[in-house]
């Protein structure tokens, strides 16, 4: 077995050329072409689902049937690894694997701590992230880059790193975002990224196929195929996600094994994908205890792998000694260092598994 690579293949699309292709749509190659085939229009809508995977969405179609209605003439996209939020939205907004952009996974050591990369408690969020964005390269031309998401995002390490150049419009409920995104596109053409993560949230909490999960898609089902139906004229939509979703079977506790915790400074990333940073001169030590230990239910990726894996940049020098991606339905958890919270979490991603690397890409009007 060998991690998902890198997405190289023109002919396995990936999340990274979603936004380019539906700026090419409106007539403005601001970053490549149109190569995902996005309708031509004035404007384009995309929207981001985050955590609707492609194989949660065909399992539970029969909740949606709005989506279901484009699900039989679509194809899955490959998300990024670590197909986590921070790493896929910003690939999804610069074209750039997490490398070259540095969003290596939900956290990453820094200063000998790990440092949520959704907040950036401790970095500038505007430098970390070196790569221009579709929204700043937008800035010059007649296409108007618009986010609507949350209010509260507005100003949030994410957004700083991932979604500059962008007027944000901030908007709560759905309905609102959905109003906030059509008035965009009916006062001049614009590239609109919308976003939603409540299903992605009911998935962490209670697991993808729980009544609380089901309960956020039929309801965005819903939203939206009232929102198609209210569409200005010459308007493109599609609709993405960042990852997809498991839920968790076991958790393998590195407080309880010696095993796994002897020689390990810190872990940083997510419990599906573990960056293993070692005491000096531990490596290969460490390593060899993973592997012995964890045997087929991880990968565990070395340094002269990370560029296959992640794609080239320096992102990969926050990695550690290994990468483990856990190939089970298992997370790695460090109860010393982890809130209850975290832990308990029921819906899960990171790894290289096909229900948390592919996504729909489903275009949604004519």
């Amino acid at each position: 077995m060998s991690p998902f690579s890198v997405p190289e293949s023109p002919t396995t699309p990936w999340i990274g050329e979603v936004m380019p292709s539906a700026a090419a749509a409106c007539g403005v190659p601001a970053s490549g072409t149109n190569t995902l085939g996005v309708p031509h229009g004035r404007s384009a809508i995309v929207i981001v689902v985050d955590g609707l995977g492609w194989l949660n969405l065909q399992e539970w179609k029969g909740y949606a049937p709005t989506l279901r209605g484009f699900l039989d003439q679509s194809d899955p996209i490959k998300s990024c690894l670590p197909s986590t939020t921070a790493a896929a939205l910003t690939s999804i907004t610069t074209s750039a694997l997490p490398g070259s952009s540095r969003m290596m996974g939900y956290s990453v050591a820094h200063e000998g701590k790990a440092m949520n990369l959704l907040h950036f408690d401790r970095a500038d969020a505007s430098t970390w992230q070196p790569q221009p964005t579709i929204f700043q390269r937008l800035i010059d031309t007649e296409l108007r880059p618009v986010v609507v998401s949350a209010r509260k995002f507005a100003s949030s390490g994410l957004t700083l790193a991932s979604m500059r150049g962008a007027v944000f419009m901030g908007a709560d409920p759905l309905t609102d975002r959905f109003a906030r995104a059509r008035k965009a596109v009916t006062q001049q053409p614009s590239l609109v990224y919308l976003y939603w993560s409540e299903i992605d949230h009911a998935g962490h909490a209670h697991g993808v196929g729980s009544e609380e999960w089901l309960h956020e898609l039929e309801a965005f089902d819903r939203e939206l195929g009232r929102f198609l139906s209210q569409l200005p004229a010459e308007t493109s939509v599609v609709l993405i996600a960042d990852h997809g979703m498991i839920n968790v079977v076991d958790r393998i506790d590195l407080a309880a094994h010696d095993e796994l915790s002897n020689g390990v400074q810190l872990i940083a990333g997510e419990g599906r994908c573990v960056h293993i940073h070692t005491d000096t001169d531990q490596d290969n030590a460490v390593l060899t205890r993973w592997r012995d230990f964890l045997g087929e239910r991880a990968y565990i990726a070395s340094p002269d792998e990370y560029p296959n894996i992640f794609g080239p940049g320096d992102g990969n020098s926050l990695l550690g000694a290994g990468v483990a991606f856990l190939q089970d339905m298992s997370v790695i958890v460090d109860s010393r260092a982890q809130s209850p919270q975290s832990i308990a979490q029921v819906g899960v991603h990171g790894s290289d598994s096909p229900a948390e690397v592919l996504v729909p890409f489903l275009t949604l009007t004519d």
